[in-house]
């Protein structure tokens, strides 16, 4: 799977870059503009309730599992291309988000764009039938093993014990409306942002002598990722610079269009929508994931001991935070994964919807909820593997259709007065 994640690392750069000259990185030159229009639109409850809702397919363990298992596999250089392509995913969020509204106020998302889009009909298809596969893999599965992993690791509870009691609360949820899952993750969000924020912290203080040899070990291993061609042109072919890029995308989504479905669900401008997608990165990429990255760094000498993304977690919460905090990072933890697979449950009914599958419904819950159980038993580097390739398909179609729709984008732009 490294060459399908150097291939998305290629595409994102590309398209971020073209995107950015597109649209003048007008984030980084006009900052009190978007501020002036976020603070209104935050005003009204739908609205902050649909941010939640995206937020909460983003705001997963992905932040805290993803960042472990970057680090484990591609060393502390992943934490700076991680950041790097956060650079590129904001403006890459804003436009997916923009678009989507231009063409959706149902929350369909940026599957319309595609209609419009291509004339090849197959292309949305695949893509819905891709977020129905994820919705099973980084939706249920992946968020479901990080949270059995850290109650097995902190409890010693059997594996199959805390995937039942997932699967129970998850259909407490799921089973009753779209309104019933943004309720519950309006309210779950902020807790566990605001606990594991809390607890990074303190670690991090609590080792603040380790920053500078941390912030070191990430720009050294970042540089041996970076050869010249002809000895003048760079490349990147290391395992630190595709695992920083593959990992921020599984964190937050950027270029996979679905956060859109959220964001397009409502009266909000198209404009303010991709306002509250680059909100996702900011919170996401740059805040939590960069905390989990020094979290662990600060507090960890060697990394290479460790095979395990949520034990290495917890060792770094008991190091520099002491024990005390392990029951909150747990409870952090579970928010962040239950509130994920709720999110993602509502993806793959939209995506199966999409495709007139209605009548599989009970056959998707099926499969979902299997998901969730099989988490306690099935390797998770299998499914990561097949989860960064079904990525890889869902970034294709929605970075062309970003190309191709950029003077829409940029149209829209202008509209609210951001350039």
């Amino acid at each position: 799977m490294r060459v399908a994640n150097l291939i998305l690392s290629y595409l994102i750069i590309f398209v971020g870059g073209f995107l950015l000259v597109k649209l003048k990185a007008f984030f980084i030159f006009h900052p009190i503009r978007i501020v002036n229009k976020m603070i209104p639109a935050l005003k009204v409850r739908d609205n902050r309730r649909s941010l939640s809702l995206a937020l909460a397919g983003t705001l997963g363990v992905g932040n805290i599992y993803g960042v472990a298992y970057g680090l484990i596999v591609g060393g502390a250089g992943s934490v700076f291309w991680l950041v790097v392509s956060a650079i590129f995913a904001i403006v890459i969020k804003y436009a997916e988000s923009t678009l989507a509204s231009l063409n959706s106020k149902g929350g369909e998302g940026i599957i319309l764009t595609f209609e419009k889009t291509f004339r090849r009909k197959w292309i949305p298809n695949v893509y819905a039938i891709c977020i129905c596969l994820l919705a099973l893999t980084m939706g249920a599965f992946i968020q479901a093993d990080s949270c059995i992993s850290s109650v097995s690791y902190f409890f010693g509870v059997p594996r199959i014990f805390t995937a039942g009691f997932i699967l129970i609360a998850v259909l407490f949820v799921t089973l009753g409306n779209t309104e019933k899952i943004k309720n519950a993750t309006e309210l779950m969000i902020p807790m566990a942002t605001a606990s594991y924020i809390l607890i990074a912290l303190v670690a991090i203080i609590s080792n603040g002598e380790n920053m500078g040899s941390a912030a070191v070990s990430i720009f050294n291993s970042a540089k041996s990722g970076v050869s010249f061609l002809f000895g003048a042109i760079p490349i990147f072919i290391s395992v630190s610079f595709s695992e920083g890029f593959a990992r921020g995308i599984l964190s937050n989504e950027a270029g996979m269009g679905t956060s859109s479905m959220s964001h397009s669900d409502g009266n909000r401008t198209p404009a303010t929508a991709g306002i509250f997608g680059m909100c996702e990165i900011i919170f996401d990429t740059l805040l939590l994931c960069v905390l989990t990255a020094f979290l662990v760094l600060t507090s960890i000498p060697d990394i290479s001991r460790y095979s395990s993304p949520m034990a290495l977690i917890f060792d770094a919460v008991r190091i520099g935070a002491g024990d005390i905090f392990l029951p909150i990072l747990l409870v952090s933890i579970f928010l962040f994964a239950y509130s994920t697979i709720i999110c993602w449950y509502t993806y793959g009914v939209k995506g199966l919807s999409y495709l007139r599958g209605n009548k599989f419904l009970l056959c998707f819950g099926f499969l979902f909820y299997f998901s969730i159980i099989s988490a306690s038993f099935i390797n998770p580097n299998t499914v990561i593997n097949i989860n960064d390739f079904l990525i890889l398909l869902m970034l294709i179609p929605t970075l062309l259709a970003l190309v191709k729709n950029a003077n829409s984008i940029l149209e829209a732009t202008k509209k609210e007065k951001l350039l």
